[in-house]
This record gives structure tokens, sequence and C-alpha cells, in this order.
């Protein structure tokens, strides 16, 4: 028996980096996977090759690789692309897409995001409020429009993605876009958890620290980089997508059944220095 039988979880950003490995996990478990990514140019691989192999891997993006795998493995996944989330029209499309395909809706995990990075003196309005809408509106949208559906079913579990940079600093992180967007989602999940109660939703985020993903991977091969991340982690190695997976498994789960409001960090220990 899985933890998630019977279960349809709809994961958005699946191409790559903890959209993939969440897919997988949450397959393995017995939930249906329906999928999505924004297209296949929005971001461009980039190979890793100073670092293990446990990072490296993670670093290269494809939809239908995701989908292959999850099938190779004994899983059931289907998969809508192009969807950008930053569009209540493709928000509205995935949702149908999952209701048409498998009639209900068990489990939103809201993974997919865009950060966009630079120091506030270099930054523009017109950027600041690009990473908001890459970052926020990618989990306003489908929640929005999975909302009426987990309300007529009388349940259901939402898993938003925040950040350890709603709550810190690091010296080498030029994130003042993504730092106070990641904020907000921590504050939308904890609302939206107080308005779910009544409905049986349950909401919650996880809040990752430096993880091996496509965005992270031209980073990675950076010791001054790494380096002035691992300084500030109790735990000395930089996060794997499979370790948020397993955090957001728990939270989608019925293991979770008195879990809601709740952010959990998946970051080494950074925060708690």
């Amino acid at each position: 028996m899985g933890r998630l039988d019977n279960k349809v979880a709809i994961i958005t950003g699946t191409a790559g980096g903890q959209g993939r490995a969440a897919a997988l996990l949450f397959a393995r478990e017995g939930a249906k996977i329906v999928g999505c990514d924004v297209g296949s140019d929005y971001y461009s691989d980039t190979e890793v090759t100073g670092t293990a192999a446990e990072y490296s891997k993670w670093t290269a993006k494809g939809l239908d690789e995701t989908v292959a795998l999850v099938r190779a493995a004994g899983g059931e996944m289907v998969a809508l692309q192009p969807c950008d989330l930053t569009k209540q029209e493709d928000a509205d499309a995935l949702i149908q897409f999952a209701l048409e395909t498998y009639e209900k809706i068990d489990i939103l995990y809201n993974n997919a995001a865009k950060g966009e990075f630079a120091w506030f003196d270099e930054m523009s309005h017109e950027q600041f409020w690009k990473g908001m809408t890459q970052e926020l509106d990618t989990v306003f949208l489908p929640t929005k429009a999975v909302w009426p559906h987990m309300v007529a079913q009388k349940g259901g579990a939402i898993v938003n993605t925040a950040s350890m940079s709603a709550t810190k600093v690091y010296a080498a992180l030029p994130c003042i876009s993504h730092m106070t967007v990641k904020a907000a989602v921590q504050g939308f999940s904890r609302h939206l958890a107080f308005e779910g109660a009544p409905h049986g939703i349950r909401v919650n985020s996880v809040a990752p620290g430096l993880i091996a993903s496509p965005s992270t991977g031209p980073f990675l091969d950076d010791p001054e980089f790494r380096d002035a991340f691992l300084r500030e982690s109790m735990i000395q190695r930089v996060g794997t997508p499979e370790d948020v997976a397993r955090v957001a498994l728990f939270l989608a789960s019925d293991d979770a059944s008195f879990v809601t409001g709740a952010n959990y960090a998946v970051d080494g220990g950074a925060t708690g220095m």
C-alpha cells in the first residue's frame, strides 16, 4: 500500500528539479500524476561538472523525460505543455485537464516558479514585479482554479513552495524580489489554511534551502557561491530535490491529516543558525 493510493496529484513544474523528484516519488506512492511545464524553451539545460552526481543529475529539464521516467517505474502520469501558470486561462486549463483525465483532484503541489535576482540598486520596478508574477501568480492562479472543486468534494491537500529566503538573508544572494515573494507565499498559505479548514482542505508550505536544480545548477560549480551557503548550514551539503519531495509527500498524504497552516524548512538547518 502506498501513502497516496487512489489519489490524483497535480504537480506543477515537473520538467526537472523538485517537480520531477516529486512526480517520481508521489507516483511510487500510488498517486496518479498530472504534471505541467511552461515549455521546453523556457530554461536552457546546464551541465554541472564540478559537483557530485547526486546534484548534477537534477539540472537537465524535459517534461517528456519526466513522464517516461514515471511510467518506466510503473507509475501513471499525464502532462500539459506549454502551460504558463502566470496566465489564468492556462491555470484553468490545467485543472480542467486533470478533471477530464481523472475526474477528481486530491492534491495540488504548487512547485513551479522562476525567481528574479539582482541587488536593489540594480533592480528595476519591472523586474521586481516580474518576480512577483513568476513566483506568486504561479501559486495563486492554480489554487484559485482548483479551490471550488476541493470545496465541493469536501477535502484536499495543497502544498506551496516557499523558501528559506523568506526569513534568511545571504550575502552571496541578491534576492530582494525572491525574498519578498516567498514571504508572501508563506502568508498566503497560512491564511488559506484558515479558510480551507471548514471544507476539509489542508494548506501547508515547504521552504527549501540551497537545492540542486535547473535554476541553481549554473552556480553549484562555483565554490565561493556554494561555500557561502554551506558556512551557514548545520548539514554540510547541498540539498537534493528528493529531500524536498519527501517532505511534500508527507504534507500531501493522510499522515499529515492534523497538519495545516505550517511551513516546513528543508534547508539543512540554515534557518536555525
